[in-house]
């Protein structure tokens, strides 16, 4: 049976839980909109910690829910921290059906062109906005395979130069 929050701390966390549940929801939302992955760019290499932090935050509310009964609030916190933390770790720059998805979905439609620099940098020229640096890099070893998905996405907008066009 649920109860009501009965302490002015448990309102606090209870708000903190819909915040957490809000922005895990519009996370999965915003991945469900950009399609299917057709490329993973690669991540952080700390990917692997926040997954672990994601899982013991989970693990600990669900602890902190069954044995501890006055702290349910809190465990609802821990729960969706944790889940908050598994869509942040597994975030990673991606080639998805509807564009190139990071910190935000840059549609292809919205892309007039690309320079995928040597060292991995991927820069865009969005319709409307100029050059935008998008704080993906593109590791090494997938850089031809990278190039190869772009280039097959959009054909006619591939810049060959060598050089960055934000420094011009």
């Amino acid at each position: 049976m649920f109860a009501l929050p009965h302490r002015s701390s448990d309102w606090v966390y209870l708000l903190g839980v819909l915040i957490f549940v809000g922005f895990a929801v519009a996370e999965f939302y915003r991945r469900h909109r950009a399609g299917p992955v057709l490329f993973d760019l690669g991540g952080p290499n700390r990917h692997g910690v926040t997954l672990a932090v994601g899982v013991l935050m989970f693990a600990l509310g669900c602890v902190e829910i069954v044995f501890l009964p006055p702290g349910r609030f809190q465990g609802l916190f821990f729960i969706c921290f944790g889940a908050m933390m598994l869509p942040a770790a597994t975030g990673r720059a991606q080639i998805r059906q509807s564009g190139i998805f990071g910190r935000r979905l840059f549609r292809w439609e919205e892309i007039e062109e690309y320079y995928l620099g040597p060292k991995g940098g991927l820069e865009l020229k969005v319709k409307g906005t100029g050059w935008t640096r998008t704080r993906v890099r593109v590791p090494s070893e997938l850089w031809r395979q990278a190039n190869d998905v772009l280039a097959s996405r959009l054909p006619a907008q591939q810049v060959s130069a060598g050089w960055s066009k934000l420094a011009s």
